[in-house]
């Protein structure tokens, strides 16, 4: 088995997990995403071409290692030119993943916070001559040659229609809408598909960056382990890791969950705890009444789903 297909078959469990409840029949193709170049003066550079798990060093090269690990499925890549100069022209690409929660991931991964945002699908922006969105299993993304309002016309149009394409009502994955919104950094939610924090322990999770109090910011963090035994396990490599490496200054509960208040050498002070089966934590603070809400709410919002 080559190492491609170990890495992208790695997080499958993580990913399935946000298929529950969806059609495993799609009513549609990827192909059926791609928007026609029904705008004067605009018309196809050459025919489509698709990319699989397997060949998608040959079109990301460096890249397909991520992608792969969100549980990419198939691409399409389309480029449209204006006015027969290739030189002006507009490229699409169309991301198959395997779950909406991977859709998100690398969605996530390359939305900067200084950008536009859009209203495609559950979520899009444009920065620049750069634009993407997700809706569902779909990813999109664009560029344009250069920030030419005629390709940025068309940029923006056909990023929105492709994801609009997508059938079914855009929703965030469950495990973002978990994160309390109060105080909450605006874009600096992001999924990480493994290695979480950079423990191997930890397969995946989301990250989210918010607003402590007097110029103080926080990560906070949740990873879903599947089952409480292996949440278990991984607190415990985690407080190991601590003890051994970081400084341990204190326990208590919240929501009767195991609570421990440590110095990282790289994150600063924090706290981590088990919840059922999540390790959820916030770095970036002592032990202060917003942590511990932040903490708290969390914890009622996992409860509730």
């Amino acid at each position: 088995m080559s190492l491609r297909w170990l890495i992208a078959g790695s997080f499958w469990l993580i990913l399935a997990l946000d298929t529950v409840g969806q059609d495993a029949d799609r009513a549609f193709e990827l192909a059926d995403l791609v928007p026609d170049a029904d705008r004067s003066g605009w018309e196809m550079a050459e025919e489509s071409a698709e990319y699989f798990p397997e060949s998608l060093y040959e079109y990301l090269n460096g890249g397909a290692p991520q992608y792969l690990s969100f549980g990419f499925q198939k691409l399409i890549n389309t480029r449209y030119v204006y006015q027969g100069d290739d030189l002006r022209s507009v490229t699409l690409d169309l991301f198959e993943m395997q779950s909406p929660l991977g859709a998100y991931g690398i969605y996530s991964s390359g939305r900067p916070r200084t950008a536009s945002v859009h209203d495609w699908g559950v979520e899009g922006y444009r920065s620049g001559t750069i634009a993407a969105a997700w809706n569902g299993n779909e990813y999109v993304h664009g560029s344009a040659d250069e920030n030419d309002p005629v390709l940025i016309e068309l940029l923006d149009r056909v990023i929105a229609h492709a994801v609009g394409a997508v059938p079914g009502e855009p929703q965030m994955p469950w495990m973002v809408k978990v994160l309390p919104s109060a105080d909450r950094i605006p874009f600096s939610d992001r999924y990480v598909g493994k290695d979480l924090l950079g423990h191997s322990f930890l397969p995946g999770g989301v990250l989210a960056e918010y607003n402590l109090g007097e110029g103080a910011e926080g990560l906070l963090f949740v990873s879903d382990l599947i089952a409480p035994p292996k949440a278990k396990k991984a607190f415990d490599r985690l407080f190991e890791y601590e003890s051994e490496r970081g400084k341990v200054v204190g326990q208590s509960a919240i929501e009767g969950t195991r609570l421990r208040w440590v110095e990282d050498p790289g994150l600063g002070q924090g706290a981590f705890a088990q919840f059922d089966r999540f390790v959820i934590g916030l770095w970036g603070s002592p032990d202060t009444p917003a942590v511990r809400t932040l903490l708290t709410e969390l914890i009622r919002n996992l409860q509730g789903e």
